[in-house]
């Protein structure tokens, strides 16, 4: 289960772990809150039912139709990836659905600052008896390391997503410039990234050095906001662009020559996919300290980790970069490494799978024995 089905990390480690599930063995139903088609036909053929409420947010009534939807597919495991959806499941199982498994998969950040929406959910999460996060860092803000039943399954990315066209190819086809060094930052333009140091970055190297080009690939309620600031600070399209949302993420990266991930500082990540797809593709990758970050780069060896909010620091690391293509080429190949082994997609599947038997125990060998009788 999750709430939208649009383009983000949580739906595409789903989709990515629906599709890998042994279909002998297991049968997958989706509950969405909405969707999009964006992931959809890609998983739909290893789908044995698919559910939208079809609504922009969760209402009190939902609860109600959750209940009818699991009373008809009667899971054995519930896995949620929001925390709407798993409450709601929760909520449901105690209405008299009959009994199943519910792991909380909705830790994927790692707050930095004390709210008072963090201490209720961490207040949530310690009803559960199973809860998922993609990173260690995201187990400690909630207050959940330590506890039993709590697990770290990081991202994985499958390297068969990346294009086989050469770095030339992709930067020809999507007309970057030749002659510029080209850096990307890739995600949702909202309050949650620090655009702002990446856009004001970008005035300050573009102020000595001409041969820059800065990408923004996304969409977002900032986007306004942010391209008003670009303006504010003389930047043109062909110094900062605004790419919009990118359904061929992986070429963007490709044919840049750097990615960066920045933070706001109150923001903890937890194990951005943006990260293990820049770095899967081949691209140095810059990205604030803190959170999971600190758990997929180690600075200085297959990437660089800057404060949050330092622009100075940041116009160093890609001048750094620009000027050492050796440097490059080492970072390039042991993140290369990071990304086949601790956050490649055949361990994280089998890290689910692993988990998903242990929880279900005989009740799995049962549900076998069905689906055999079945076929």
């Amino acid at each position: 289960m999750i709430g939208s089905f649009d383009v983000g990390g949580a739906e595409r480690q789903m989709a990515e772990l629906i599709r890998g599930l042994p279909q002998d063995e297991f049968r997958a139903h989706l509950l969405v809150k909405s969707h999009t088609a964006y992931y959809l036909d890609e998983i739909n053929p290893f789908l044995a039912s698919f559910h939208s409420l079809d609504e922009a947010s969760f209402g009190f009534a939902d609860i109600w139709r959750f209940r009818k939807i699991l009373c008809e597919i009667k899971p054995s495991l519930v896995h949620g990836f929001g925390s709407a959806p798993c409450h709601f499941a929760a909520l449901s199982r105690l209405l008299g659905i009959p009994k199943f498994v519910i792991i909380n998969g909705s830790l994927r950040d790692s707050p930095r600052e004390s709210s008072l929406s963090l201490k209720l959910e961490s207040k949530l999460l310690s009803l559960y008896d199973n809860v998922v996060a993609n990173s260690r860092a995201g187990l400690r803000s909630y207050g959940q390391d330590g506890r039993i039943g709590r697990h770290v399954i990081y991202n994985g990315f499958d390297l068969t997503r990346i294009p086989s066209e050469s770095h030339e190819d992709a930067r020809s086809k999507l007309g970057f410039p030749a002659e510029k060094f080209v850096v990307t930052m890739a995600a949702r333009l909202s309050a949650r990234k620090d655009y702002r140091t990446f856009i004001s970055t970008a005035a300050k190297l573009l102020s000595n050095n001409q041969q820059f080009l800065f990408n923004i690939a996304g969409e977002g309620e900032c986007r306004a906001e942010l391209e008003s600031f670009s303006r504010s600070l003389n930047l043109g399209p062909e110094q900062v662009s605004f790419l919009g949302p990118c359904k061929n993420i992986e070429e963007v990266f490709l044919a840049s020559d750097a990615v960066v991930n920045l933070s706001a500082p109150w923001h903890g990540e937890g194990i951005a996919n943006v990260i293990a797809e820049a770095m899967a593709c081949g691209r140095p990758v810059i990205a604030s300290s803190g959170g999971g970050t600190d758990e997929i780069i180690s600075d200085g060896i297959n990437g660089f980790l800057i404060p949050c909010g330092d622009s100075t620091a940041l116009a160093e690391k890609l001048l750094t970069l620009k000027n050492d293509a050796s440097l490059r080429e080492r970072l390039v190949k042991a993140a290369r490494s990071s990304i086949e082994g601790k956050f490649g997609y055949s361990r994280m599947l089998e890290e689910y799978l692993t988990l998903y038997r242990k929880l279900l125990g005989g009740n799995k060998q049962n549900g076998v024995q069905k689906l055999k009788d079945e076929n």
